[in-house]
């Protein structure tokens, strides 16, 4: 990068739950949260965000130290549970972004 350098690994995921499977999937998604806060030192920030007016829209913003943090967290077994089921959903239930930081900020 011309005027910083890349530091860690953000990901924002918009997840839609379908009602009819929301019983089954937030306790895998905060299991996968509550995992990867105490289990992974790499992790440096998950959190679930849910919608003032969709309960069952949700925004997670997780933060690891490098890549190879989000590469162990991907191996975990709280993650691997949820991603079982999350890839029993439709396709577009659940989108991501993967950004990285910029030390120093430009400009």
């Amino acid at each position: 990068m011309a005027n910083g350098t890349q530091t860690g690994v953000i990901l924002a995921v918009r997840v839609h739950v379908d009602p009819a499977v929301r019983d089954r999937f937030m306790p895998l998604m905060l299991a996968n949260r509550d995992g990867a806060r105490t289990a992974e030192p790499g992790c440096l920030r998950y959190d679930v965000f849910q919608d003032f007016d969709d309960p069952d829209n949700l925004l997670v913003i997780e933060e690891y130290a490098d890549r190879a943090a989000l590469a162990a967290h991907r191996e975990s077994p709280h993650y691997l549970a949820w991603a079982a089921f999350a890839a029993s959903l439709p396709d577009g239930t659940i989108t991501r972004a993967r950004w990285t930081g910029v030390e120093p900020f430009p400009g």
